[in-house]
């Protein structure tokens, strides 16, 4: 038996081990896992054995993707770490590398994976102390998972600079933490608070709008500021005594308040300049990002529509028909609005029809529209503002939650121009793709009686999920609860099935009260999230039975004496 064939046996001995019914998961790790390439990857056949342990172990904790390509991508990622650690003059750590491909594999599918991979190399390399090092990931971390598009680029640009950080002989494993952790707090955040005054402080100009200033350019001037403040500040070599972090900020700040430059201002105008025109006309995208946001930007660490696919196919149907627009259509909690997350995740996959492969859906709430307008006429404006950037983005479709409530939205005793009918004309030229969504109730009353509007969309029923639909919901969405509360389901497939079975008949009809009745896959859902958040609330890694009896006690959807039974039999 050659080298080859002997580690290939190893490796799928260890699935074999595992003792489990065939799964998705053994599967991907069989296939796409256990291949010669990525054997080869590896110098020896000890750290691809040991990834091969970890995974297996983890597999039903962990979001398995089916493009073959990811899994190439992650080999190539772990390899080329464990080849840099290696090279450092400390030993190597197998355990540590071992907690780097967990990460690294718990975000393969999400759309930042590339950056958290760069942030893991570089950081790994950058510090001294792996301890630090951890903890800096950490922190570039919890920025990445909550960051937008724009910001985990920003978010890349820092990571990418710290190690440009260590020609300075003054700047130990601490201050270099603390650096990267005040770049992210300035830059990393969803929130432009500090934008404004960073150029007041880069080149001595007023305080501007913050939706004028281009965060990424403003960004590299901030960077290249600052290195020229590190050349003067280590000139010679010379090393400042305890140069701590509020210490080093205290300084640069100085510095660069006494070292603001007219002949920046040419840099200033382009950061300003990106984002308004000539004219003064808000440019593509902005009324929108204001006012909406980028469904096909949210991390979706699993499909959000489950068993969903032909509703799916009937929502692109319409879609790619001119001249109409689905709503959709069903009771509350029966996942409507997942039926759109999972188009949205879809398209940001790039598996849907061609004619859809280059759209995008905003999501727009009435309340967001019209709050804040205070003007007669304000309202009107805003509604041709949004009309004319769906007109000349044709891409981008438009999704309404509650959509019935456009109807008398907007409307003044001397106007009866509501949302509704501002709208009608461009849906009707079919210049504008809009999705709505509502209760058949709501549908009805709302909809139905104004026909001009009924005509224009196109109703598609989302049922009530049966019992089995309803339990290969919860059990995929499982990994993306665990990814939002950091917290691990360790119970075996079979355990969690039949727990969920118990949670799902326990969310009947006559188990809830009679005004507050919500159908499957609400309830069930929200109290598998919340056993999670106690298990989160408790500090714990993992979820325990008695988590779920805590989430089911404390659920006011549930009748008091649903859950005192329930406390019963699942103390049993």
């Amino acid at each position: 038996m050659d080298y080859l064939e002997m580690i290939l046996t190893k490796a799928y001995t260890i699935v074999d081990e595992a003792g489990v019914q065939p799964s998705p998961e053994t599967a991907a790790i069989r296939c796409l896992l256990i291949t010669p390439e990525h054997i080869r990857a590896f110098k020896g056949k000890d750290l691809f054995l040991a990834m091969i342990k970890k995974l297996v172990r983890e597999r039903f904790n962990l979001s398995f993707p089916e493009d073959p390509l990811s899994y190439d991508h992650f080999i190539a990622d772990i390899s080329a770490l464990a080849d840099q650690m290696q090279k450092e003059p400390k030993p190597f750590v197998q355990e540590e590398w071992l907690t780097f491909v967990y990460q690294l594999f718990e975000n393969i599918k999400t759309p930042y994976y590339n950056i958290y991979a760069d942030t893991i190399r570089t950081l790994r390399a950058c510090f001294h102390d792996s301890g630090r090092s951890s903890q800096a990931i950490a922190d570039v971390y919890s920025f990445l998972i909550k960051a937008g598009p724009d910001r985990q680029e920003l978010i890349r640009t820092i990571v990418l600079h710290a190690p440009s950080y260590r020609r300075y002989p003054g700047i130990d494993d601490n201050l270099l933490a603390g650096i990267l952790k005040d770049a992210l707090s300035l830059f990393g955040q969803d929130k432009n608070y500090w934008a404004a005054s960073a150029t007041s402080l880069l080149y001595g100009i007023p305080t501007r709008s913050l939706d004028e200033i281009h965060m990424g350019r403003l960004l590299k001037a901030w960077l290249n500021k600052e290195d020229q403040f590190l050349e003067v500040l280590f000139k010679g070599g010379s090393q400042p005594n305890s140069l701590t972090l509020p210490s080093y900020v205290a300084k640069r700040t100085a510095w660069m308040t006494a070292h603001q430059d007219s002949s920046d201002q040419g840099a200033a105008d382009v950061i300003f300049s990106l984002h308004r025109s000539s004219s003064g006309t808000v440019p593509a995208g902005e009324f929108l990002n204001t006012y909406a946001y980028n469904m096909n930007t949210a991390s979706y660490v699993t499909d959000p529509a489950v068993g969903r696919d032909k509703e799916i196919r009937d929502l692109e149907l319409i879609l790619i028909s001119p001249k109409k627009s689905p709503v959709i259509t069903g009771e509350a909690g029966v996942g409507k609005t997942a039926l759109v997350e999972g188009l949205a995740y879809r398209l940001s996959r790039g598996e849907v029809p061609d004619l859809l492969k280059d759209r995008i859906i905003y999501k727009l709430t009435t309340t967001s529209l019209l709050g804040g307008a205070k003007y007669v006429g304000e309202m009107e404006e805003r509604i041709r503002t949004l009309t004319d950037e769906l007109h000349r983005h044709p891409e981008i479709i438009l999704f309404i939650d509650e959509i019935h409530t456009i109807v008398g939205a907007g409307s003044t005793e001397s106007s009866n121009n509501d949302i509704a009918n501002m709208i009608k004309p461009f849906i009707d030229r079919g210049d504008i793709k809009i999705i709505g969504a509502t209760t058949r109730e709501e549908y009805e009353r709302f909809l139905l009686p104004d026909r001009a509007l009924a005509r224009r969309f196109y109703p598609i029923v989302v049922d009530e999920p049966d019992p089995d639909l309803c339990l290969q919901i919860l059990m995929e969405s499982i990994p993306a609860i665990e990814y939002r509360t950091r917290v691990r389901n360790p119970f075996s497939k079979e355990r969690t099935e039949s727990l969920l079975r118990a949670l799902i008949s326990l969310c009947a009809p006559e188990n809830q009260p009679r005004d507050q009745l919500t159908r499957l896959p609400e309830l069930p859902l929200s109290i598998l999230e919340m056993a999670f958040s106690f298990s989160a609330l408790r500090n714990s890694p993992v979820l325990e039975s008695g988590d779920l009896q805590q989430a089911v006690y404390h659920s006011n959807r549930l009748s008091r004496k649903a859950r005192d039974q329930a406390q019963i039999s699942w103390s049993e």
